[in-house]
């Protein structure tokens, strides 16, 4: 299925245990061993079964791909919201100490392979970038950036550049960077990122004119390499 031949799906779903007819994500988590004699493979499927059960999905497979990653998908009878991503982002225990690469979600047998391909891709960003634990990256969120972060070294100055005082690692900044970057992907509707967010539309202006003080322009201005910064920092040593 994964190259692309042609299979008999209800034969497929009848061995796989797993009904390939749905709607997918893959997921790929991988982990470093705890201690010598750790059996990583049987924390990573205690994890995918919190990550499935957090993202509400119907069923998930699993497949270990040797002794510290686990191949996963989940299937789902209609898109996930992204309200369910958004709450995942807040709980640390799900991926605590995993690495956790996403494709995008697709439909059928396509969807399936295509999803997994998209999370082998996502997977190696963060392995170059050595990030991206404890967290669901997702290929929807980096294609982009994973353009850049071939060039470690670029990809980081332009970060740098783009986002300023924006960039500082402490937590007053990171949920202004986190209001901003809902915003954005919300095609700036202060009432759609507060509800993702959780918060008053008045918290999301007030953060949004922290954010154009710390950046020195409106948000506005060179809004697409703004939002591309926002989604490469986390995976840099910015």
């Amino acid at each position: 299925m994964l190259r692309g031949d042609p299979v008999d799906l209800d034969t497929a779903a009848s061995r796989l245990g797993y009904d390939l007819r749905a709607t997918h994500l893959a997921v790929i988590l991988t982990a470093r061993p705890q201690t010598e004699s750790e059996e990583v493979i049987v924390r990573l499927e205690r994890q995918a079964a919190r990550l499935g059960s957090a993202l509400r999905a119907r069923r998930t497979l699993t497949i270990p791909d040797g002794r510290t990653t686990l191949w996963v998908w989940l299937s789902f009878d209609r898109r996930p919201e992204e309200a369910a991503f958004d709450a995942l982002a807040t709980d640390p225990t799900v991926l605590a100490g995993v690495r956790a690469a996403a494709g995008s979600v697709g439909a059928g047998p396509a969807g399936f392979a295509t999803s997994h391909q998209e999370a082998l891709e996502v997977r190696e960003l963060l392995e170059i970038a050595d990030r991206g634990r404890g967290r669901l990256v997702r290929y929807d969120h980096v294609v982009v950036p994973s353009l850049l972060a071939a060039d470690l070294d670029r990809a980081r100055t332009f970060v740098a550049g783009e986002l300023g005082r924006l960039a500082e690692d402490d937590d007053a900044t990171a949920r202004i960077r986190a209001t901003v970057r809902v915003l954005l992907e919300e095609g700036g509707r202060t009432t759609a990122a507060a509800r993702r967010l959780s918060i008053h539309q008045n918290t999301v202006s007030y953060r949004v004119r922290q954010a154009e003080e710390l950046l020195g322009r409106p948000l506005s201005e060179r809004r697409f390499e703004l939002e591309t910064a926002l989604r490469l920092l986390p995976l840099l040593d910015a």
